[in-house]
């Protein structure tokens, strides 16, 4: 059960992050989230690798799990990302589920990269210091720290980046 935006990213392209992937040893892979972001995920995410879910909390969203499979006996959980209501609830819908830490197995996946995602990474690599390069000239006496990450971000986004790689 994957809860954390990183993780559901990486494993199913849906770059919100908002809700869970379940990747079953048997069976088909779902995704869920918040029914606001129907369109983004059904844009996202591949519904040949998931199945497509959305309800409105986390709990409602576990609740649909539960009724697209409906027994496991063991349930892999990023125990770093998983907070205790979600925990509760499924213990209370699987109640006889080993849970299982998995955030670090999950973190040795996704540190493994193909082709493809090291050259996106030498993208982003060239786009940054690009943008580094045209904004250390601004930085003055007087200039917050918030313009300064403004004008990175602007810039970065106008060479083709899509987001921070990590937002304040």
């Amino acid at each position: 059960l994957l809860t954390s935006s990183p993780a559901i990213q990486y494993f199913s392209g849906f770059k919100n992050g908002e809700g869970m992937a379940l990747i079953p040893f048997e069976g088909e892979n779902a995704i869920i989230t918040d029914e606001r972001y129907k369109v983004q995920i059904e844009e996202e995410v591949d519904p040949g690798l998931f199945d497509i879910l959305t309800a409105i909390s986390s709990v409602k969203q576990l609740e649909t799990l539960k009724e697209k499979i409906p027994y496991f006996s063991r349930l892999c959980v990023e125990d770093n990302y998983l907070v205790l209501k979600d925990f509760l609830k499924i213990k209370e819908l699987w109640s006889d589920v080993e849970i299982i830490p998995a955030s670090d197995f999950i973190l040795g996946i996704r540190s493994l990269k193909e082709k493809g995602e090291i050259l996106l990474i030498k993208k982003a690599i060239k786009i940054t210091e690009k943008a580094l390069e045209e904004v250390l000239p601004l930085i003055k006496v007087g200039i917050s720290e918030n313009d300064i990450a403004a004008e990175i971000t602007y810039r970065q986004k106008k060479m083709g980046a899509e987001s921070d790689s990590f937002p304040l």
